[in-house]
């Protein structure tokens, strides 16, 4: 959240947690934020995974309910790294 607000998107950000942790973290820090519930455990989630697959097809419905509103959307995983502004 700090580096969307230093490039002036703190605003305009949305940030899904998949855990209340993080999501109590942001919130506090002042991202506006909302918990993305999983049916899946951390451990069922992880690469090839059925649970992985799953979590793929949730975030794609998710995009495109988005953009079904009309919103203008960057979606990156917290591990994405932009070298240069998208």
């Amino acid at each position: 959240h700090q580096h969307l607000s230093l490039l002036g998107l703190g605003r305009s950000a949305l940030l899904g947690a998949t855990d209340e942790a993080t999501n109590r973290g942001l919130s506090a820090a002042g991202a506006r934020c909302f918990p993305l519930k999983s049916s899946i455990g951390a451990d069922e989630a992880k690469w090839g995974s059925p649970g992985f697959s799953h979590m793929g097809r949730t975030k794609a419905l998710l995009v495109r309910t988005l953009l079904e509103l009309n919103a203008t959307l960057l979606f990156a995983d917290v591990d994405v790294v932009f070298l240069r502004d998208p």
